[in-house]
């Protein structure tokens, strides 16, 4: 029976899928934010640094002065050199401190 009560009869052949399907795609290229920018990662950028104590102003998705400066003190408190850019080791740092402390993934 099925949770609705029917009951399924007859024969059940499962399709084999092709090897070539199960290959996982390779990961997304990563790009760099920096001043300029507007996009929706600017915007969960900011969030992360204002969680942080690091951006004390409402998250948008511009890419300003403001977000450069959060982001040089991200860089100086956590031994980055302090560019201004989120390159993917900045970006990966700064999602694992975001998650630590708001416990875990």
């Amino acid at each position: 029976m099925d949770a609705d009560g029917g009951e399924l009869r007859g024969n059940f052949v499962l399709t084999p899928v092709d090897d070539e399907a199960c290959i996982a795609e390779p990961e997304a290229i990563f790009a760099a934010l920096e001043i300029g920018d507007m996009l929706p990662r600017v915007t969960a950028l900011e969030a992360s640094l204002n969680r942080l104590g690091l951006f004390l102003a409402y998250p948008d998705p511009v890419f300003d002065a403001k977000t450069r400066e959060a982001v040089v003190a991200f860089q100086t408190q956590y031994g980055f050199a302090p560019t201004g850019v989120v390159d993917q080791a900045t970006d990966q740092a700064l999602n694992t401190i975001v998650r630590s402390t708001i416990g875990g993934c």
